[in-house]
């Protein structure tokens, strides 16, 4: 390979990746740490931290069918993103601000698209129904509640 090729590759592969991070680390308007989205059951995600994919923050319910965990009660959030994919979870045994135990686990898997500036996903929550644990699915699509928050 001579030095040409080497330094073109070496440039597409370093673009490449810069790209691919970008969108999530805020280069393309995509999930930079210190944002605030949600959802159209008026549920907000708060992205606190963005340390290479890993994203930590918390999740406020909005969705009433959702008892269990008030809009000013704050749970635990957690997940990874890859180029615009992302994956997190909310454990709502975990109040982070004196809200209740709510028992359960919810998940979402989804990706961000850049033409609607909207995180899509899809997602399952498991909880306690009586003596055994059920699953529910759905779907959630987040946009940008305060641009200049936080």
């Amino acid at each position: 390979m001579n030095k040409i090729t080497l330094f073109l590759s070496l440039t597409l592969l370093i673009f490449g990746v810069a790209r691919a991070e970008g969108l999530f680390n805020g280069l393309s308007g995509g999930l930079a740490a210190n944002k605030v989205w949600k959802n159209e059951g008026n549920s907000v995600m708060t992205i606190l931290k963005n340390e290479k994919g890993v994203i930590t923050g918390f999740y406020q319910n909005g969705m009433k069918a959702f008892s269990c965990a008030q809009k000013k009660d704050k749970y635990p959030l957690k997940g990874w993103v890859n180029a615009n994919q992302i994956v997190f979870m909310v454990d709502w045994s975990k109040p982070i601000n004196g809200g209740k135990n709510c028992g359960s686990l919810t998940s979402w898997t989804g990706y961000y698209n850049p033409s609607s500036a909207e995180i899509m996903t899809k997602w399952n929550i498991v909880y306690k129904s009586g003596t055994s644990n059920t699953i529910q699915q759905g779907s959630d699509n987040f946009t940008r509640a305060c641009p200049s928050c936080l």
